[in-house]
């Protein structure tokens, strides 16, 4: 037993070199307390003993930046398949120029491309944080200008609404058209300096009951000339109506903001989206607006393609045409699908179905949709036909009158 473990002491370092590698901590206890104990000697840098002048170094400053830079976006890189640095390399006024420039695409494909780049997740251009943020209201505000405020309010709160001045006021406005107003005076109540807009100040105090203050703060804005006439005039009568009640009604002002056109539907005196910006539509899809209201809204945004198909399906069925008389003035869903049927089938297939009747395009094969759209436009006008197939029909032949549908 002694002269076997003798040999194995006396083995050569190659048969020591086959055992398994040492963890650092048993590495540790194989080092001798010396070698850990002694520092290491530092070596002498090669530099000359003298200094050639006594001026101080040339020292170089940049700004510390509120954060790291970050990726924003809502679509991560696995869907939309673009890389998050494909604006890395570009200047920030160049590309807030470009989409700002951006035209309005009326492709379906072109459509999706736009909101898949304005929304994917990008990093911020040269590496800094103040270009991502900067960068991000450019994309938020070109959305509101297409009419998708509910991506555009979820970008923006990704972003940062606290972050500038010009990021809060853009939330407020969006906040203000699609009726979550409530959370953006919460957060102007807890820090008052995140806007410089007293309108929005006294809208949110007098939400919030303030009453006081409201008073006050539109006292001082209308004493020391901070809004226009036309603006105080408004907030005067939003303030105090049973003081206007025998006065005329106001001109609506030739630009609109979301705060007027708010303050003007408080006052009972709401203006119609029709002839104004896209985004104004979408307060149309509130509960507050009515079946017909809505659906017109609903078709405006969604031919933009800033409204998903389903939710415009649903408004088509969300209830019963009226029983008065000729569909197309008993109901709106006359000029609703009848576009969108004049679109996606060909004349000879029309004419073929109105010939044969309604029931004939879901089974007929020579009325069904072309092979050409997009699967999800296919699926919601196949959807459309099979819930109010009538309707379609009765569009075509305005000399038939629409049944109660089944």
């Amino acid at each position: 037993m002694i002269a076997a473990l003798a040999v194995t002491c006396l083995c050569p370092p190659a048969f020591a070199q086959t055992q398994a590698p040492l963890s650092v901590i048993d590495w540790l206890g194989t080092q001798s307390n010396t070698a850990l104990s002694q520092p290491p000697v530092a070596s002498r840098p090669n530099e000359p003993p003298v200094a050639k002048t006594a001026l101080a170094p040339d020292v170089s400053v940049q700004n510390l930046e509120e954060g790291s830079p970050r990726e924003i976006g809502l679509v991560p890189t696995r869907i939309t398949g673009l890389p998050t640095g494909i604006w890395a390399g570009s200047e920030l006024a160049t590309l807030t120029r470009l989409i700002t420039a951006l035209p309005d695409p009326t492709l379906p494909a072109a459509q999706s491309l736009l909101y898949t780049i304005l929304l994917a997740e990008e990093a911020a251009p040269g590496g800094k944080a103040s270009a991502g943020e900067a960068l991000s209201l450019a994309r938020v505000e070109k959305l509101v200008a297409l009419g998708a405020l509910d991506p555009a309010q979820s970008l923006i709160e990704q972003a940062g609404v606290t972050t500038s001045s010009a990021h809060f006021d853009l939330w407020m406005q969006i906040s203000l058209l699609t009726g979550t107003e409530d959370r953006a005076c919460a957060v102007l109540t807890a820090a008052p300096h995140l806007t410089t807009d007293y309108g929005s100040r006294i809208f949110c105090d007098a939400r919030a009951r303030k009453w006081d203050d409201a008073a006050l703060t539109f006292g001082s804005a209308q004493a020391l000339g901070l809004m226009p006439p036309a603006k105080l005039a408004l907030i005067a009568r939003f303030l105090d109506p049973e003081a206007f009640e025998a006065e005329a009604a106001l001109t609506a002002p030739r630009e609109m903001d979301p705060l007027s056109f708010r303050l003007f539907e408080t006052i009972g005196e709401p203006i119609p989206t029709g002839n104004l910006p896209r985004a104004y539509a979408v307060a149309d899809l509130r509960d507050l607006s009515g079946w017909k209201a809505q659906i017109e809204a609903a078709e405006r945004l969604t031919r933009a393609g800033a409204l998903p198909d389903n939710r415009l399906l649903g408004l088509y069925t969300d209830r019963k045409p009226a029983a008065s008389g000729a569909f197309g003035t008993a109901s709106p869903h006359c000029s609703a699908l009848k576009p969108l049927w004049e679109l996606a089938v060909p004349t000879p297939s029309r004419k073929r179905c109105l010939r044969f009747g309604p029931q004939w395009l879901a089974r007929d094969w020579k009325c069904r949709l072309p092979l050409s759209l997009p699967m999800r436009f296919r699926r919601f006008l196949l959807k459309a036909a099979q819930v109010r197939l009538h309707w379609t029909f009765n569009c075509s032949r305005p000399d038939m009158r629409a049944q109660p549908p089944a």
